[in-house]
């Protein structure tokens, strides 16, 4: 399991987004280029993921996943979808039925993953301390900091308002356009004056500053 302190960082990286619409770069960006150092940090050995002070989690390595023997039976009468339990999960390896934030609607089966070999180009298989219940393949354009120079290989987690997770690794170094925290101020929304930082993500594999704020609505 990953340690606490890891485990508060990432909830800090989960940005809540108010819709699930497509949303729209900022016109804002950050000053300067950002630190690549990580103050302070906390590596949980379990994920080969760690920790600066600021919030920034990023991958100085790559471990093997622990998987789960089971995982509780999912309602599908009271959810729906299309599973009630990980049995019926059988068109690819380590298949578990979930009600996550990776399944649209209700109970679905999630194929997970033990190493970095199990997913596909562009993947990496980040641990059940990184993604809830199960390891799984998450988009990622660097897989640990060796791929980043003197840079680091950051992690994204992101959560809409309607449930969607969206997970990604990428570098962050002295050519990315922000980190965590360093956007600067957008103060207009759909005409409405609201003041807030736009989120720095991974765009296409580069670190920028994105304003989330002004996505679409659920309905």
């Amino acid at each position: 399991m990953a340690s606490a302190r890891l485990v508060l960082a990432l909830f800090g990286l989960a940005l809540p987004l108010p819709g699930c619409g497509e949303t729209s770069a900022s016109d804002s960006g950050a000053t300067g280029s950002p630190s690549v150092d990580c103050a302070n940090p906390v590596l949980d050995p379990a994920t080969g993921y760690e920790a600066c002070d600021d919030g920034l989690v990023h991958r100085p390595m790559a471990v093997g996943c622990e998987l789960p023997t089971s995982v509780p039976a999912c309602d599908i009468d009271m959810r729906g979808g299309t599973c009630a339990e990980s049995i019926e999960c059988l068109d690819g390896p380590n298949g578990f039925c979930l009600d996550d934030p990776s399944v649209l609607e209700g109970c679905g089966c999630v194929y997970s993953c033990a190493t970095d070999a199990d997913c596909g180009d562009n993947q990496v298989c980040a641990c059940s301390g990184i993604t809830g219940d199960v390891p799984r393949c998450v988009s990622a354009t660097c897989k640990t900091d060796a791929d980043c120079g003197e840079g680091l290989c950051g992690l994204s987690s992101t959560s809409t308002g309607c449930g969607s997770q969206t997970i990604a690794l990428a570098c962050l170094d002295q050519n990315s356009d922000c980190r965590q925290g360093s956007c600067d101020l957008v103060q207009e929304c759909f005409g409405d004056e609201i003041n807030r930082v736009p989120s720095c993500l991974p765009i296409d594999g580069v670190w920028s500053c994105h304003d989330d704020a002004c996505g679409g609505n659920c309905g």
